[in-house]
């Protein structure tokens, strides 16, 4: 049992794992926790869409540069990522929703997106189980992307402990110790890691 780490971080789903292969990257002494099974809780259960056009500049751009990671995760961390470069279709069924995806051509293709407009008999070509009846507005969107999310949680996770993380599944945080208003380290079912910064990824278990 580790007694003493950099960073500690609760959580191994994709944000925690992330974060611990990250810091173990730059060198840091890190132990990754989780009351259950590594990437085991919500994040393999996500869904793994990446959708591109966003309602402002900025989360298209961390949008774009999450492409980027996905396409090098497995080049980056020596793990397995499946994912499928599908596109996608935005649809509107009233003139309102037709001037919202208006807006997002303008954007995307400001953002150097692969968006266009089509009929809506193109948009029931590349999906037969649209019916292009009562269809006002469409575009298609070629960045967009779906992969599993479950290996991304455990790849990092994985990648992190080859780089000299600790990581510690099935092991429940009981508190987070502070004193004088500084964070000194976490108990834990296993006994106690000291340690000057905490990063709280436990999602829905946080309370």
């Amino acid at each position: 049992m580790i007694s003493k780490a950099d960073t500690i971080v609760i959580g191994s789903g994709g944000l925690g794992a992330a974060t611990a292969y990250y810091l173990s990257k730059r060198g840091l002494n890190v132990v990754l926790i989780d009351k259950h099974d590594i990437g085991s809780q919500t994040s393999p259960r996500a869904a793994g869409m990446v959708s591109c056009v966003r309602k402002s500049d900025l989360m298209i751009g961390l949008i774009k540069d999450a492409c980027r990671k996905i396409e090098a995760f497995t080049e980056e961390t020596g793990q397995p990522l499946d994912w499928v470069h599908s596109g996608s279709l935005k649809i509107a069924r009233r003139p309102q929703d037709a001037e919202v995806i208006r807006a997002d051509l303008e954007r995307g293709r400001r953002m150097g997106l692969d968006v266009e407009p089509i009929s809506s008999e193109q948009a029931s070509r590349l999906n037969p189980f649209l019916k292009p009846t009562g269809v006002v507005a469409a575009m298609r969107i070629g960045d967009d992307r779906y992969f599993d999310p479950a290996q991304v949680a455990t790849g990092f996770a994985i990648a992190a402990a080859a780089r000299g993380a600790t990581v510690l599944p099935k092991t429940d945080v009981l508190t987070v110790n502070i004193t004088a208003r500084k964070v000194t380290g976490v108990t834990t079912s296993k006994g106690i890691i000291e340690g000057p910064i905490v990063v709280d990824a436990a999602g829905a278990w946080t309370r």
